[in-house]
């Protein structure tokens, strides 16, 4: 399985939901194959995404600026794995068109149950997820450089710039020299073609 992640959360985080429910969804084969991505999602308040058997793809839309508190929920961690389970369902080539993606959308591990029991039997099958950690990436501090260590890098950036044009420069008058020496030949070729014959050159 490749993995994709174009989110704030950590990878290792996300890949150990997808691999629980990939072990149920998918076979050994169609795991090895699987390329499972994550996006942020334009909507910040649910998931959603798209499945393709011909690949064995999927990719899930997640919500990037939720909470910490919402994302520690049953509700958030339910929505990401009926929407993964939802997806893989899809990838594994079971797809059933419009009447079974009515009945996904509502039923208990790949959609929303409409009924309190059902959202029962959710929390149940997806009591697992409370154990496992989802946590956003940590963002680098960048250091701002003032005064002389701003020079200093300025300086250094130059230098690297002044070699890497002296580089093409060189490049440069030895292609020059190359294409010269190939006008020459050239010229002295039509030189003699316009000389008639028995005249000397």
């Amino acid at each position: 399985m490749k993995l994709v992640n174009k989110t704030c959360y950590v990878t290792k985080h996300l890949r150990a939901f997808v691999v629980r429910i990939a072990k149920k969804e998918l076979t050994v084969e169609q795991r090895r194959r699987l390329r499972f991505e994550f996006v942020p999602a334009k909507q910040q308040y649910s998931c959603s995404g798209r499945g393709s058997p011909t690949r064995v793809w999927a990719k899930v839309r997640i919500p990037t600026k939720a909470s910490r508190e919402f994302i520690a929920s049953s509700e958030f961690r339910r929505e990401l794995c009926s929407c993964i389970a939802h997806e893989l369902h899809h990838a594994s080539g079971r797809d059933g068109g419009r009447e079974n993606e009515y009945w996904m959308r509502r039923s208990v591990p790949y959609g929303r149950p409409d009924t309190d029991e059902g959202t029962a039997k959710q929390k149940e099958l997806y009591s697992w997820t409370i154990d496992l950690p989802l946590e956003k990436k940590e963002k680098k501090a960048k250091m701002r450089l003032a005064g002389s260590d701003l020079d200093v890098k300025k300086i250094v950036k130059i230098e690297t710039t002044i070699q890497k044009w002296n580089r093409k420069f060189k490049l440069a008058q030895t292609r020059l020299k190359g294409y010269r020496r190939k006008l020459a030949y050239y010229e002295r070729k039509v030189k003699i073609a316009a000389t008639p014959a028995g005249e000397s050159q």
